[in-house]
């Protein structure tokens, strides 16, 4: 058998000093890494990042439920970057570029490409993204905001950011109260029964309000109310030069 092999390796051997070993047959080395794992996932948010610029890839799970976006661009450092990148219209399944970029004394929100992002206050650092449209920082007015806010009200006052402009379209969901109302009532169909908005579209402005020991239910505009207890956090509409109610 020993024999047998070395035969077959002489022969081997010589075939190949004749030139007539078929390379195509031959094993080939693959790389551990394929090329297009060189490009890394994209961080959550540009803030707490050194980096000016950076190019990274979007998990399609990320770009399609990420987080919170702020502003329309530039957008805050605090913004979940693949969501902004769906906002931006980039193809999140290519790698792609942001840049930092100034802070903002205010970030006007604007939905498309259905992503619904908020408006923001100051903030010490944006970033915009290299391909995308690029927009010069927002002026804070409410003039402003209420010219370029096309960003829908929540199901639910948004506690956190206190006082803000949003445009109402559904009517769905229960209210509690009569102007103020509960803070886990539906803003706009609560605006809609305070005759703040008159048809889907509008725009309102929401303040935050202290919570009342009780809250009376009403029908006003089509729309009935129920009545509650107390409750910690309420909310009402304000326009300019007007004083909003409180509790009753």
């Amino acid at each position: 058998m020993g024999n047998s092999l070395r035969l077959l390796a002489v022969a081997a051997l010589w075939a190949g000093c004749q030139g007539r070993v078929d390379v195509e047959s031959l094993p080939v080395e693959r790389p551990l890494v394929s090329l297009a794992a060189d490009t890394s996932v994209c961080p959550r948010y540009f803030q707490g990042t050194e980096a000016q610029t950076i190019t990274c890839m979007c998990p399609n799970a990320r770009a399609m439920l990420g987080g919170n976006v702020y502003g329309s661009g530039p957008f805050s450092d605090h913004s979940d970057i693949c969501r902004a990148a769906v906002y931006a219209g980039l193809d999140t399944s290519k790698p792609i570029t942001l840049h930092a970029a100034p802070g903002c004394r205010a970030y006007l929100a604007g939905a498309q490409h259905g992503v619904v992002p908020k408006s923001y206050g100051s903030r010490s650092k944006s970033f915009v993204f290299q391909g995308g449209a690029q927009a010069r920082c927002a002026s804070p007015s409410l003039g402003a905001v209420q010219a370029r806010l096309r960003s829908g009200c929540t199901e639910r006052f948004d506690i956190g950011r206190g006082d803000y402009v949003c445009q109402c379209s559904s009517t769905a969901g229960s209210v509690w109260g009569s102007h103020p109302y509960t803070a886990d009532s539906p803003p706009c169909r609560a605006a809609f029964h305070a005759g703040y908005v008159k048809a889907p579209g509008g725009t309102v402005r929401v303040r935050r309000a202290p919570g009342c020991e009780r809250y009376v239910g009403s029908t006003a505009n089509g729309i009935t109310t129920h009545a509650w207890g107390a409750y910690a956090t309420s909310y009402v509409f304000v326009r300019p030069g007007e004083n909003p109610p409180g509790c009753p």
